[in-house]
């Protein structure tokens, strides 16, 4: 099959081919994902080493274990799941640090430097330069879970999946991240701004 083919399937019948032998599929999934896995693992440790080990590791498993593993309708949220349990683990074991992973603020590091595709055009330049800012400023947790929603687009019971957090709990810590965005922006602008981030799909 052509990429462009591959690309017309659905995840859950992708993933069942690529996990059967199918070389092509299996490259093309790789291929497909690989760069997203690494733009968002990249951010825990700022180690191009480590993280590309991690995913080369995560993707070995994948071959090696084949239709074993479960079926999946979402190959995004499978694959980042997986990565980010990897991550930890290793992280966990290489640091030995008392307080769990999961629950440290300096895990996720990342600096924003656009606006998420779909808002773009959407607010003027002045005001997406100043969203940019304040996002940069955001605890790590409320910067990972806006990376997912907004960037990543994931929904958020992935998000509470792959974070290993409730849906709830990720509803609160967007809830924090939006209102302390809203405290720094002029009143009309910090709500069509939220109105914007909320009825996102």
């Amino acid at each position: 099959m052509r990429k462009s083919e591959f690309a017309s399937l659905p995840d859950a019948a992708l993933w069942k081919q690529a996990l059967s032998g199918d070389k092509a599929a299996f490259s093309y999934l790789y291929e497909t994902f690989a760069p997203v896995l690494y733009n968002y693992s990249y951010r825990f440790t700022g180690d191009q080493a480590f993280t590309e080990d991690c995913i080369q590791e995560l993707f070995l498993r994948l071959l090696e274990r084949g239709s074993n593993l479960s079926e999946t309708d979402s190959i995004k949220f499978y694959l980042f799941r997986a990565l980010r349990r990897d991550i930890v683990r290793r992280l966990d074991a290489r640091d030995q640090q008392t307080l769990p992973l999961l629950e440290r603020d300096t895990d996720f590091r990342v600096e924003f430097t656009h606006e998420p595709s779909w808002l773009e055009h959407r607010i003027s330049e002045e005001r997406s330069g100043h969203l940019l800012s304040l996002l940069n400023r955001l605890p790590a947790r409320q910067k990972e879970v806006v990376y997912l929603r907004f960037y990543d687009e994931l929904p958020y019971d992935e998000i509470a999946q792959i974070m290993g957090i409730s849906q709830l709990s990720t509803y609160k810590v967007l809830y924090k991240a939006l209102a302390s965005l809203g405290k720094h922006l002029p009143a009309r602008a910090a709500l069509s701004l939220l109105l914007l981030l909320l009825t996102k799909p």
